[in-house]
């Protein structure tokens, strides 16, 4: 069980923003906001090959299924664990945790990033840190 809470004033108050274990029952992987109102909960894959990420626009009140196009090149043989998003102002990277299916071994990451805060996502390649692709 998972519950996440966000604080603005260095962790002196905190208030619950979403309860994960309502959004998706799966091994929660990463959490990050890039306001109060815009967050993000990463999740171990289950059914497919990942990532499983939901997002909210409204602190955590309803969420939805973040849709995130990757190249072909990493759709068959890898499964994709989304960790914690960063941002920096409106500019946002989204790690994803590549292992190969067939064994598990980690390959390295690949990113996701925003210029929005978050709103809209899209593969960038220069920020792959991967190790025998």
């Amino acid at each position: 069980m998972n519950d996440v809470f966000q604080t603005s004033d260095g962790g002196k108050t905190w208030v619950e923003v979403g309860n994960p274990n309502e959004v998706y029952s799966e091994h929660l992987t990463g959490v990050g906001y890039s306001n109060k109102d815009v967050g993000f909960f990463g999740f171990r894959y289950y059914r497919d090959a990942g990532p499983e990420i939901y997002s909210t626009k409204n602190r955590g009140k309803s969420w939805e299924k973040l849709a995130v196009t990757l190249p072909e090149k990493f759709n068959e043989d890898y499964n994709k664990t989304p960790l914690s998003p960063v941002f920096n102002g409106k500019e946002g990277l989204y790690p994803i945790l590549l292992t190969k299916r067939e064994d598990g071994q980690a390959v390295g990451t690949i990113c996701l990033s925003s210029i929005d805060g978050g709103l809209t996502w899209v593969y960038d390649e220069k920020y792959d840190k991967l190790q025998n692709k």
